[in-house]
């Protein structure tokens, strides 16, 4: 009997590694259903009407048909680029769309004053997708701007959803190899 309580074992052990291995590779990464925005570079601060330069990287699978940097010099709400009131038309709509991974850079002038609040959007296979949290670029020299921390998007993105679906799946099988590994010792037992 002990025999088959190490056998269960290594195999609720490869069951697990199979599971995890599987889900990770039937990820939406994987099948081309998750991008991300990775900002490469940006100015820590800024001299009134400097150039600001900005450039990120769509990153992840499928096809980019829009991405902008949306700014303001009012903070906005990070999961939605209509509340900034200015963005970046240089790749507003990419025709015939781009395969990501992709790498973009703009530029434009920084206002005379205060601070600029800006995040980085894309649509990638018809889905809207953002930068992590607002980011922020004072202007030196000229009047302060209100000083905010960066705020990270409160709604779930594709790839929260997708890790909480990948543990919820492998909880289930988990679960269900512990009750059948129970089943077969109350079984095996006369």
């Amino acid at each position: 009997m002990r025999g088959f309580g190490n056998c269960s074992r290594f195999v609720i052990a490869l069951t697990l590694f199979l599971v995890v291995f599987f889900l990770y590779d039937s990820s939406p990464l994987a099948l081309g259903q998750w991008a991300s925005i990775d900002i490469e570079s940006s100015p820590s601060s800024l001299k009134p009407g400097e150039m600001v330069r900005i450039t990120w990287e769509v990153e992840g699978e499928g096809k980019i048909s829009h991405t902008a940097v949306y700014w303001d010099t009012k903070a906005g709400t990070p999961g939605n680029f209509r509340s900034y009131g200015r963005f970046t038309p240089d790749f507003a709509s990419i025709n015939p769309p781009q395969e990501a991974p992709q790498g973009y850079r703009v530029s434009f002038d920084a206002p005379s004053s205060g601070t600029i609040y800006y995040i980085v959007h894309a649509v990638v296979d018809g889905k809207d997708y953002y930068n992590m949290w607002e980011r922020t670029i004072p202007i030196d020299g000229g009047s302060p701007g209100v000083e905010v921390e960066p705020q990270s998007i409160g709604l779930p993105t594709v790839d929260d959803f997708s890790i909480v679906l990948g543990l919820a799946m492998a909880a289930g099988v988990i679960l269900a190899i512990l009750i059948a590994v129970r089943l077969t010792r109350k079984r095996l037992k006369f």
